[in-house]
Parts: structure tokens; sequence; C-alpha cells
């Protein structure tokens, strides 16, 4: 499973995601806003794990682009790649 770690605190991104590739999972980590749009056009996600104090990004604003965009776009990394399929996501408050 593919997962989307995105949250601003390098430390608990490396923890985070270390922890979950021990258990065989496939994890990118996003470090701000543009990182998580630009990993969401670039491959389609299982699950995002998202952190709402995220940097100078409001979380819970992102949270929202991130519901619009899967329910406007089907949950499509990027045109042509649509499936029926949601991403789940998981939001942290750190």
């Amino acid at each position: 499973m593919s997962i989307l770690l995105a949250d601003d605190d390098v430390n608990l991104a490396t923890f985070l995601s270390k922890s979950l590739e021990s258990e065989g999972y496939s994890v990118h980590t996003a470090l701000d806003e543009g990182s998580v749009l630009a990993e969401l056009r670039r491959q389609n996600y299982k699950l995002i794990i998202l952190d709402l104090n995220f940097g100078a990004t409001d979380g819970l604003k992102l949270l929202e682009k991130l519901r619009t965009r899967s329910a406007d776009r089907n949950s499509c990394g990027s045109p042509g790649a649509c499936n029926r399929r949601r991403t789940a996501i998981w939001w942290m408050s750190t």
C-alpha cells in the first residue's frame, strides 16, 4: 500500500516513515503543502497521513482541499489515471 505522509516535522516524519516502511508499506514524505499537491499529481495514494499543525499551512484548510480534490477528481493522481477507489485521509495533531 502506498502512503503519503504530510508533516513539517522532519524528525517525526522520518520516524513514522521508517516505522511504516519496516511494516512493508511504501511511504513518501511531503514537508509542505506544495510537496503534498505535487505528490498527488504524480501518484495515487491509498492513505494520506496529514499533520493538522502543518507549518505555515493550516492543516484543516489543506484537508478540505484534499477532500474537494478527491471528490472532484475521483481520487485521480493525474489526468487519465482515474479509478473509482477513494483515498483514505487520516489526520493527526502533533
